[in-house]
């Protein structure tokens, strides 16, 4: 994949934005994407501040003076803008903008647009939020949509201007493709009749309450034209975990070396050399390198060593590997490391936000750390068994009749991404979705927004 060069950017921005004469570039590098498969692949980080001003002013902050560009290294074009001389204060205000106020900005948004080249269809711009703040700068967000229907996916355009229409700052993300043409989605009336009880799923979370389960809706997502399920909302139970200590593992016992997880060296890891005009976007990624089967048992014997050994509540619960949604319980992760995710369990249901995750260097196999959900939020781990969650007494059939008619569903389009040929389409689809849950003992509603 070929790249512009940093010499290359800089001459693109001060093309096309106004970069006082009185600042300089004090950074620059191009980087990785942070996710495998997100556009752009590679991008360009460019700073500019006042000549000779700190870095950082007295509160250890960006300098007001610093200006920020970023752009697709592969295209060149500009992704994001910053200027940290209007950046929030402690006196913000912001209003509404009225529709006569947005009708004589938006040529302005237009002329940027088309200034910078973006690649936005004006047609797909659907305004979510529009304010005036402070006074004298109009900040707008935008999703894409198109004939109305608005794309799921992060697809959105921000852009903030000042009372004289200089851009003040930018952010987008409008990534090539094409809508599905001349469809029409099942009629809405049709398509709930599929709906059965195995809609739901039962769970506890602490933070709704510290006894009762509920059931909910799964939100899951179909093809609004064929009625294909193409995403489920469902946990996968692996294995529930043998907690007896006194099995025999390789790695016993297991030290915390309680390291941060998140550090400056592992942003850098996604740096490229400053001459670097050509790149792999499929090289391993140094936030998600593949794992071995190897690495995998070694990872999730490592995980249950420390779990059977220091867990102080393992007497209540179960514990588990879960495969839920997109987060398989051992995956690499940023530094070089493997986070293992083990998941709380009482009478055989799920507890949300009662994860404990171990993360493990990926060369040493030391214990970077452990973080526990509940520790977390400071959630009771009392052994009393009258903290415990109760066993769920409603069945899933007498939920369903309480929460058959409680669903929203939303008409959208899905992005989807080709990952050999990396091209992508906007697929129509239902996305099911739902504030109520229903108490699984007393059969109460509850809407939790």
């Amino acid at each position: 994949m070929k790249l512009i060069t940093i010499n290359e950017a800089i001459k693109h921005v001060h093309h096309c934005l106004d970069i006082p004469a009185t600042h300089e570039i004090i950074y620059s590098g191009i980087y990785r994407n942070a996710e495998p498969n997100m556009k752009p692949y590679f991008r360009i980080e460019l700073e500019w501040n006042k000549i000779g001003e700190p870095r950082l002013d007295e509160d250890e902050l960006v300098n007001p003076h610093t200006i920020r560009a970023e752009l697709d290294a592969v295209t060149g074009k500009i992704t994001a803008y910053y200027r940290h001389d209007r950046r929030n204060d402690l006196n913000e205000t912001n209003e509404e903008m009225s529709d006569e106020v947005y009708e004589e900005i938006y040529p302005n948004i237009i002329g940027w647009i088309h200034k910078l080249d973006l690649t936005i269809n004006t047609a797909e711009l659907y305004v979510t939020k529009k304010l005036i703040t402070n006074h004298d700068l109009y900040e707008v967000q935008y999703v894409r949509a198109h004939n109305g229907i608005r794309v799921s996916d992060y697809q959105m355009f921000n852009i903030t201007l000042d009372h004289n229409f200089n851009l003040i700052h930018l952010s987008y993300r409008w990534d090539s493709s094409s809508f599905t043409k001349n469809e029409n989605p099942i009629p809405l009336e049709n398509f709930v009749k599929q709906f059965n009880p195995n809609q739901l799923s039962l769970f506890y979370h602490k933070l709704i309450s510290p006894k009762y389960p509920y059931y909910a809706w799964r939100e899951n997502i179909y093809d609004a034209v064929t009625g294909e399920l193409i995403r489920e909302d469902k946990d996968e139970l692996i294995e529930v975990i043998d907690m007896d200590a006194s099995l025999t593992l390789e790695h016993q016992p297991i030290v915390n070396l309680k390291k941060p997880i998140f550090t400056t060296d592992s942003y850098n890891a996604l740096k490229l050399p400053d001459h670097t005009t050509n790149a792999d976007p499929y090289a391993p990624h140094p936030f998600y390198p593949l794992l071995t089967d190897d690495e995998v048992e070694r990872a999730k014997d490592i995980a249950v060593s420390c779990l059977r050994q220091s867990s102080a509540d393992k007497t209540q619960y179960q514990y588990a590997f879960i495969n839920k949604l997109g987060h398989p319980p051992i995956q690499s992760m940023l530094g070089n490391q493997i986070q293992v995710t083990i998941h709380r369990m009482l009478h055989g249901v799920g507890i949300g936000g009662a994860g404990i995750r171990f993360i493990i260097d990926r060369e040493s196999w030391a214990l970077n750390n452990t973080i526990d959900a509940l520790k977390m939020f400071n959630t009771d781990l009392s052994n009393d068994d009258n903290d415990l969650f109760l066993k769920p007494t409603v069945s899933i059939e007498e939920a369903w009749s309480k929460l058959q008619d409680k669903v929203e569903i939303r008409l959208r389009y899905k992005l989807e991404t080709d990952s050999e040929t990396q091209t992508s389409n906007l697929r129509l689809v239902y996305i099911l979705d739902s504030d109520w849950v229903c108490n699984a003992i007393t059969v109460e509603l509850t809407q939790l927004t």
